[in-house]
This record gives structure tokens, sequence and C-alpha cells, in this order.
């Protein structure tokens, strides 16, 4: 009896089993996904290091060669003429207040807001932390910087007013 209670309850769980996995098979095939290309013709480079949407709409492009901004049908290109304090972007955050910050290939940190670009007070102090191209950075939501510096230790570094 012991061994019919047990070979009755395997039987069973092999067919729940199977009726589970062919639930999820049926149900992912039912699933509709759709993508539309999206080609942008413009970008002022074809290296792009990051791509992030603001709490408004626009989508943000990091390239080597400037940064670009999009609204859905108009690509605009910021570069060092614009305000950049450098052309390679190559890190992007938005943070509480809507601000765009950006970091550099030379780890320089400004932020756009309200149609302008701010380059920070902090750049020189941040130039002495970090020795190699910054890999990420945190802002949080008191205006300090976070970022891995020498022997990976994280350095906090609170954003006096820009220069």
């Amino acid at each position: 009896i012991k061994d019919f209670v047990l070979y009755s309850i395997t039987k069973h769980l092999k067919k729940l089993c199977l009726f589970i996995f062919i639930v999820f098979i049926i149900s992912g095939f039912a699933q509709e996904l759709n993508f539309e290309k999206l080609e942008l013709k413009g970008l002022p480079s074809s290296e792009v290091h990051q791509v992030v949407q603001d709490k408004d709409g626009f989508i943000w492009i990091a390239t080597d060669a400037g940064v670009c901004r999009y609204n859905g049908n108009t690509l605009k290109i910021f570069t060092v003429k614009d305000g950049l304090l450098e052309n390679a972007v190559l890190k992007m955050k938005i943070d509480s207040k809507n601000r765009i910050w950006f970091s550099t290939s030379s780890n320089l940190f400004f932020y756009y807001e309200k149609g302008r670009f701010t380059k920070i007070a902090a750049n020189a102090e941040l130039k002495k932390i970090i020795t190699s191209p910054i890999c990420d950075f945190v802002f949080s939501d008191n205006d300090t910087l976070i970022v891995p510096g020498i022997n990976g230790k994280l350095e906090y570094i609170k954003i006096p007013p820009s220069e």
C-alpha cells in the first residue's frame, strides 16, 4: 500500500508539472510584443555611451562628440559651443530635481537645468580623488555626489554651488 500511495502521488505530481509547463508555454505564445524601429539621423557620433529619459519625456543620448536631446520629433545636439565642458560624455544621471548630470572622459561633472549647462565647483576636488575614467556615479537627495575613488573606496562629495 505504501508503494502504491507513493506511485500515485508521483504520477499526479508529474501530471501537475506537465500541466503547469503547458500553461506557461501557451501563455508565452499568447503575448504579443510590438517593437518600433527608431532611426535617429544626425547623431554627432555612432559611439553612444548612454541613453536616459528625463521626467519631461526627453531622451538624452551621451556620445563621444556631444550630447543629444530627442523630443520624439527633432534631435538637438549640444557640444562645447553650447556649454558642455567636454564633448566626450560617458555617463548621465537624472536627480530628484530633474537635473541631468553628466560626467566626461576627463571626470568633469556638470548638469543641465532650465535650458543651460552648469559646471560644478567640486571638479577640482574630484580630479584629485578620481584617477581613472569614472565607471558610474550616484546622487543622494541632498546634493551629495557618490563616486568610486582611489582603491575603489566610495567618496562622498557635497556639491557646492556652481563656480
